[in-house]
């Protein structure tokens, strides 16, 4: 309840709860950017998300990792087949489900696209459940209010690309989309999750 209270201001608040009840299923896109896993309580009272997480090899930590993300109106599903199939179903349904777009997938799970003009390696996950299901695609971020008063958390659409059939337009697509968030506020992406880490053209930039 704290952390819903915190959020003061939703930008684009109609457009967040039209693309939740679509019947033909909601994807929400959350970028390494800003605060945004505070922002879950938020959006775990508008709907029943099935997020998507890489589970911890501390089984410990795993534990309490998934309790605290999944204590109110959410369920976390692992990055492999089943949870694959877990977001398939969800979307198919007419549910809402969370991905990070901005991760660095394993060998078989990407392509290289351009981000910031960079050919990165990028994800195919997100790109492919869309094609697959046709929900709607937002883009959600959460960042300090200016004001100095809690939270504000803006709803972007996405760049109509992102329901191209072509692969590597929509996870251009995607990726375009994460720009476009970072060009407004670079400060608050999260630049230690090392992007550009596998890129088609330059060697390891963080060596």
């Amino acid at each position: 309840q704290y952390s819903i209270e915190q959020m003061t201001e939703i930008e684009n608040a109609e457009l967040f709860l039209q693309a939740v009840k679509s019947p033909k299923g909601c994807f929400i896109l959350v970028p390494h950017f800003g605060n945004w896993e505070f922002m879950n309580p938020w959006v775990s009272s508008h709907c029943s998300p099935v997020i998507m997480y890489k589970p911890s090899k501390n089984k410990a930590l795993d534990s309490f990792v998934r309790q605290a993300r999944s204590r109110l109106n959410s369920s976390l599903v692992p990055t492999d087949e089943s949870g694959v199939k877990a977001v398939f179903k969800a979307l198919k349904s007419g549910g809402v489900s969370i991905i990070l777009p901005d991760h660095t997938p394993h060998d078989n799970g990407g392509i290289f696209a351009p981000f910031f003009g960079i050919s990165v390696w990028s994800g195919i996950l997100a790109s492919k459940l869309i094609q697959k299901t046709q929900c709607e695609v937002i883009m959600l971020s959460c960042v300090h209010h200016p004001s100095g008063n809690g939270f504000k958390v803006t709803v972007d659409k996405v760049e109509p690309d992102v329901y191209s059939k072509d692969l590597l337009t929509s996870v251009t697509a995607i990726n375009k989309s994460v720009e476009n968030l970072i060009r407004r506020n670079p400060s608050q992406y999260q630049w230690i999750y090392k992007r550009f880490k596998k890129c088609e053209h330059l060697q390891n930039v963080y060596q």
